[in-house]
């Protein structure tokens, strides 16, 4: 059951980052730069201030359903929590924005600017209220009933985009488009949600869900200016424009980093049981499969990708969008950093260690934020927005370092450091393929460029054969994610619960 829950997550966030792409190739080549770049300043702008409404109160309901406490009083008490929080953080975005001018002397380009940063604050503020379904299903790893809702979400909102940026082109159309989005899949959720008890608000499951909430404050603290911090610095010092290629290039990178997100949802309280029950056979046995899988199938489609980035920005976006070529090739690296050692993270999480995991994330804070500044300041390295993608890469390879330093140090039954063979043959294996493929672009043959995608892969599969790194249980596992019926029949079986 594991296999079909971590194969449908990642089928379908592939999906909806498939459709986010087709959508965003349609509306970058039409809107440029400069618009992505404020559309993405505006929901970066809002979101920073996220940690206030999701501290951590979110899995910290998690925990408490699997637990097994009265399921009713859990979502009463955690649904009057959360309204709260997300109240407070409400009032806080719009403080900051109507008193910034004022103490801080923030000022925008343009009045559109604000405009869009409202838009999102409305968007954003539905999003926090759909986590008391979402988190719920989340505590039962229902994966079909997170997922399905996401998708519908995600169609609808593309196609609301490209039919909006054909209409009329602006940052406010497009940030409506995915306000609109948002209303339209909250009936859906609430259907899904029917058939769960409302119980009442209890006081001793309030301190509960405050106790362990506390601990987590610093871990979503920490992911959220990581994950928008660099947005709105780089708009601070080089403008819409820059935001616009980081975006673009961001957007194509991200389809491997779902991967790596889609593994995390099911690991943390998977990996909360084993370790409940001291399965640590189980907890290694998983990550080596996961692991392989990673290394086998794809680390050469990221390699492949990143010796390809230059074309595909190109031929996705056009030649205004080049400089999102080298913002391609750097997240993609960081990508695969996040993907090999995310479940590190979750199994510190799972065993406890919060406040460890909140101490690493403060050193990943102050690394990320130094970093940035030295890439991206004017007074710096001035790198613009490939200085951002440095900072974004650098950074879960710092932290993927941290976590399993960590694993090793408290969870000694736990493998931190293995698959080393894969590591020594990844490295061997980019550097004479990106020499290869620098000599056949010295030669600017399209042919050549061709025939070397081809050649890529069977020397690579073939090479990971003659090693003995591939095996035949690996091609099993393959057949699974291509095992439509099981998905099929999984997604049935939950839908109807």
């Amino acid at each position: 059951m594991l296999t079909q829950k971590l194969i449908l997550g990642y089928l379908t966030q592939l999906v909806i980052r498939l459709i986010m792409l087709i959508a965003g190739i349609v509306v970058a080549r039409i809107a440029g730069p400069t618009v992505i770049g404020i559309v993405a300043f505006g929901m970066s702008f809002v979101s920073m201030f996220t940690f206030v409404a999701e501290p951590g109160i979110g899995n910290a309901h998690i925990k408490l359903v699997s637990e097994g406490r009265n399921l009713g009083d859990c979502i009463k008490t955690f649904a009057i929590l959360k309204t709260i929080l997300i109240a407070i953080f409400a009032l806080a975005v719009l403080l900051y924005l109507f008193l910034g001018r004022l103490i801080f002397n923030i000022h925008f380009e343009g009045p559109q600017y604000f405009y869009v940063i409202l838009i999102w604050l409305a968007t954003i503020l539905i999003g926090q209220f759909l986590y008391i379904p979402i988190d719920t299903f989340m505590a039962f790893t229902q994966q079909a009933k997170q997922d399905i809702p996401n998708l519908i979400q995600t169609i609808i909102t593309q196609g609301l985009r490209i039919f909006v940026v054909f209409i009329y082109v602006s940052a406010i159309s497009l940030s409506l488009a995915n306000l609109i989005g948002a209303i339209i899949v909250v009936p859906f959720y609430l259907y899904l949600f029917r058939s769960y008890p409302i119980g009442n608000f209890n006081k001793d499951l309030t301190k509960d869900y405050i106790r362990i909430t506390k601990p987590f404050f610093m871990l979503f603290l920490t992911y959220t200016f990581i994950n928008y911090f660099d947005k709105v610095l780089l708009q601070n010092f080089s403008g819409s424009e820059q935001v616009g290629y980081y975006t673009a290039g961001f957007s194509i990178g991200v389809l491997i980093q779902t991967i790596g997100f889609s593994a995390g949802l099911l690991f943390f309280p998977t990996f909360s049981s084993a370790i409940a029950k001291k399965d640590y056979e189980y907890i290694n046995r998983t990550i080596d499969k996961f692991e392989r899988f990673a290394y086998l199938f794809i680390m050469p489609v990221v390699f492949f990708l990143m010796f390809y980035s230059k074309f595909i920005i190109k031929f996705l976006l056009g030649n205004k969008f080049l400089p999102s070529a080298n913002v391609l090739f750097i997240i993609l690296i960081g990508a695969f950093f996040l993907i090999i050692n995310q479940h590190y993270r979750n199994l510190l999480e799972g065993a406890g260690f919060i406040k460890e995991v909140a101490y690493l994330s403060l050193l990943s804070l102050i690394f990320f934020v130094g970093l940035n500044f030295i890439c991206v300041a004017p007074g710096f390295l001035n790198l613009k927005a490939t200085g951002s993608a440095i900072a974004w890469a650098a950074n879960y390879l710092f932290c993927g370092i941290l976590y399993r330093t960590y694993v090793a140090k408290f969870i000694q039954k736990v493998t931190a450091w293995r698959n080393k063979k894969f590591w020594i043959y990844g490295i061997v294996n980019f550097v004479v393929s990106c020499y290869l493929f620098r000599l056949v672009q010295f030669v600017r043959n399209s042919a050549f460029e061709v025939l070397f995608a081809f050649g890529y892969f069977v020397a690579t599969y073939f090479a990971l054969y003659l090693t003995g790194l591939l095996r035949k249980d690996d091609l099993v596992l393959v057949r699974k994610i291509f095992d439509i019926r099981a998905i099929s029949n999984y997604i049935k079986g939950e839908i109807k619960q």
